[in-house]
C-alpha cells in the first residue's frame, strides 16, 4: 500500500468512526427534554448555518431580496421560495428525502426533532439578511410524513 493509500485508509476510518460518535450522539439527545434538544440544535444550526455561508460566497451587499433570488437559482437543492412583504413560504422540494446532511450520509435516522435544528438554521440564514428578528415555523416535513419541508417566514420589525 503506498502512502498516499495508508493515509486515504486512515482518514476513512477516521471519518467512519466520527459519524459512529455523531450518530451515537444525535441518538442521546434525541432522548432530551425540547428545551434542552433547542439550545443544544441552536448551536448545532449555527454550526451548520456558519459552514453553508462560508460555502456559499455570498456577496458582502447582498440583502433580502438578492439571498432570495440567489437561492431560488443556486440554493442547496429545489427551493421555491414566495414573498409577500415580510412573509415568506420556503419549501424545500426534497421528493420525501431529508436535507439534513447528517441524515443524507446515513449518520444519524431521520428523526421529527430534527426539525427543530432545520427551523433554526433557517431562522439564522434569514436574520444575516434582515434587519430584525424573524420568527420560523415549520408547516410540512419531511420527517412527518410529507414529500417536502415548508417553513413560513416572519421577518419581523427591524432593530432600534
Amino acid at each position: 500500500m503506498s502512502t498516499d493509500e495508508s493515509l486515504h485508509f486512515v482518514q476513512e476510518l477516521l471519518r467512519a468512526d466520527e459519524d459512529e460518535i455523531i450518530g451515537g450522539l444525535l441518538r442521546g439527545l434525541f432522548k432530551l427534554d425540547d428545551p434542552c434538544l433547542a439550545t443544544l440544535f441552536a448551536e448545532m444550526a449555527g454550526a451548520c448555518r456558519a459552514r453553508f455561508l462560508r460555502r456559499a460566497e455570498l456577496p458582502a451587499d447582498i440583502d433580502m431580496d438578492g439571498f432570495i433570488e440567489r437561492m431560488r437559482l443556486a440554493g442547496p437543492g429545489r427551493i421555491d421560495i414566495q414573498r409577500a412583504g415580510n412573509e415568506i413560504v420556503w419549501s424545500e422540494i426534497a421528493e420525501g428525502q431529508c436535507s439534513c446532511p447528517l441524515v443524507r450520509l446515513g449518520v444519524v435516522e431521520l428523526n421529527p426533532k430534527l426539525c427543530a435544528c432545520s427551523v433554526e438554521w433557517l431562522r439564522g440564514v434569514m436574520e444575516k439578511f434582515h434587519d430584525g428578528d424573524v420568527a420560523v415555523e415549520l408547516v410540512e416535513s419531511v420527517a412527518n410524513g410529507s414529500q417536502s419541508c415548508v417553513f413560513r417566514v416572519k421577518l419581523l420589525p427591524p432593530r432600534s
